[in-house]
């Protein structure tokens, strides 16, 4: 799997785990179980719950009992909901592109294809934040760039844009580059949120505070 310089790794949630990174609020938490048996079946089947003592919400189970070579029973466990267990959205993402993330999230295990072309779906809409107008992604990413871009973040959103582009458009790029870039994509759009929208509304804040006098004083500072 590709990670990022710095990226916190988390713990995968796991059948039956003591603790692991909850897939509903993302902290690493203690997990209580409980479980029925599914109506109709001969004890081979269960729904489980696993409740995550951080947010109290519950992830649902299904496990199947399965033999192994030499008759070991084990149980056979899939996470059904929620669907995704790793990708959280930055917290100030706006809605429409958090749907997006999210939905990429949700069809991430079965189609990383499908992912990456949402992924730059919400790209697409976060430019907007950036104060650029171009619908066209790439001469966007360009006029940024004239306008002093980081090289950094250029290279994040011409991730996003060249990956979410080759994903429907079949021999741009191996299928095996697209799924381990896709699973990284999410870390990038929470990036370019970063960037676009939390950092300034940080700034304005802060420098809002400031003493009114001391903003007269840089206005005119300015104006001159």
């Amino acid at each position: 799997m590709i990670q990022l310089p710095g990226r916190v790794k988390s713990v995968k949630p796991t059948f039956q785990a003591d603790s692991f990174t909850c897939p509903h609020c993302g902290v690493f938490s203690q997990m209580t179980w409980s479980e029925t048996q599914a109506n109709g079946s001969n004890n081979s089947e269960r729904i489980c719950l696993s409740k995550c003592e951080s947010c109290d919400r519950f992830a649902i189970w299904t496990a199947f009992l399965t033999y192994n070579s030499d008759r070991r029973a084990n149980w056979n466990a899939t996470l059904v909901h929620p669907r995704s267990a790793k990708h959280q959205p930055h917290d100030q993402l706006p809605a429409d592109v958090k749907r997006d993330f999210e939905e990429a999230a949700n069809v991430l295990s079965f189609s990383p294809k499908a992912s990456a072309a949402l992924l730059r779906l919400a790209v697409q809409k976060l430019i907007p934040h950036a104060g650029e107008t171009n619908s066209n992604l790439n001469e966007a990413i360009k006029s940024l760039v004239s306008k002093g871009l980081s090289p950094q973040i250029q290279q994040a959103l011409d991730i996003v844009r060249i990956t979410g582009n080759n994903a429907v458009h079949p021999g741009q790029m191996d299928e095996k580059d697209i799924s381990e870039i896709a699973d990284a994509l999410f870390e990038i759009i929470n990036l370019i949120c970063e960037e676009f929208i939390a950092k300034p509304e940080r700034i304005k804040s802060l420098y809002e505070r400031l003493p009114s006098e001391s903003l007269k004083q840089i206005k005119r500072r300015d104006a001159n």
